[in-house]
């Protein structure tokens, strides 16, 4: 089982981001108040209570029987009436988005925009030729990119193991490894889950 949420707060009122800023943890408010930035404080009150929601659907619970915390890599955590499940969160631009498995889970999204040559030094040879050959460059960029980002988050390593994330045969054959990978994408932004099968 996999199930994931995607929302656009660019219309949640700043009441509505104190309710969810309410609702998060001593440790995940700490987090959140480090970011420099509103909108990014926004992002993540947003995804957390977007993740309470998806966990209290999936698992017919309260949403006072939820935590969420981190992990010392700053992965988030879930427990639900005391049991621990996988979950995973993701923000950009006016987007927020969160995942539930039964397994292994890490979701990723991009809004697309310029993005400097110099990002491609993240990328493994096989990843450069592949964007390079691509018709679309910048959208083969951005499902590289994604999934490598989801996949970081699945396996917990942090971003230390961004570029040693090799994600091109998930990314060109939809699974690979014990893996399934679902992405999405429009004309503003990419989307990628990878989990367990």
């Amino acid at each position: 089982m996999m199930k994931f949420k995607v929302i656009n707060i660019e219309n949640l009122s700043e009441a509505q981001f104190d309710s969810a800023f309410d609702k998060m943890s001593s440790e995940r408010k700490i987090r959140c108040l480090r970011y420099k930035f509103a909108e990014d404080r926004r992002r993540m009150a947003f995804g957390d209570e977007l993740l309470r929601k998806l966990l209290s659907e999936v698992y017919s619970a309260d949403e006072k029987d939820i935590e969420l915390n981190n992990l010392p890599s700053g992965k988030p955590v879930a427990k639900v009436l005391g049991k621990e499940v996988f979950v995973s969160i993701t923000h950009s631009g006016n987007f927020v988005a969160s995942a539930v498995s039964d397994t292994a889970v890490g979701i990723d999204l991009e809004v697309k925009k310029a993005y400097k040559p110099t990002v491609y030094k993240a990328l493994n040879e096989a990843e450069r030729e592949y964007i390079a050959k691509s018709k679309d460059e910048a959208l083969a960029f951005y499902k590289i990119w994604t999934a490598k980002e989801a996949f970081v988050k699945l396996s917990g390593v942090g971003l230390a193991g961004f570029s040693k994330a090799d994600v091109l045969p998930l990314v060109k054959n939809g699974k690979w490894d014990g893996l399934v990978l679902k992405a999405n994408h429009t004309e503003d932004y990419v989307f990628t889950i990878i989990y367990e099968k």
